[in-house]
């Protein structure tokens, strides 16, 4: 066996070995960093993740609400980007295709409107110097809502994960 193919099949047993399957629907199972810890989800949620850093902790969260989903892409993401208030209050976006169609992904950080209760009672805590990244994710039987939020440079560190597990193949 050559060197070159020897050192490529130890980087793919590494790289599988730095994430886990976090199976959201039979035809729809994302890669996630290993080092994300695995939470029961909470009402209404595929797959719930806590992601610590030190003192540092965020949270990640996938919604599945049926073949319909919850609206389209930009009232979803005009929703999540009104988390966080107006002032300071910076975003980006991006979108490219997977492996089930057009996903959307946005990223924002400033002041997080943290939800104290259910959101229907309108109370929130002002996180300052948070960030969000959020994905509208085309799925098999309907879309999938992915959202990270947390201490801003814990979640833009993760940046890069999350695209990961969007664009996979």
């Amino acid at each position: 066996m050559s060197r070159l193919l020897l050192l490529a099949i130890v980087a793919i047993a590494a790289s599988a070995a730095d994430t886990q399957p976090i199976a959201l629907h039979a035809k729809l199972v994302l890669q996630a960093p290993a080092t994300w810890q695995v939470q029961t989800p909470g009402p209404m949620r595929a797959a719930q993740m806590k992601i610590v850093d030190g003192a540092a902790e965020a949270e990640f969260v996938a919604h599945y609400f049926g073949p319909n989903g919850a609206g389209d892409v930009e009232a979803n993401i005009t929703r999540w980007v009104g988390q966080l208030a107006v002032e300071g209050r910076e975003q980006v976006r991006a979108e490219g295709a997977g492996t089930h169609g057009r996903w959307h992904l946005v990223q924002a950080t400033g002041t997080y409107r943290k939800a104290i209760g259910p959101p229907v009672a309108g109370q929130v805590q002002d996180v300052p110097n948070s960030a969000m990244i959020a994905v509208v994710l085309p799925g098999p039987e309907g879309p999938y809502y992915l959202k990270l939020t947390g201490p801003k440079d814990l979640v833009l560190k993760q940046r890069a994960a999350i695209e990961a597990m969007i664009t996979a193949k």
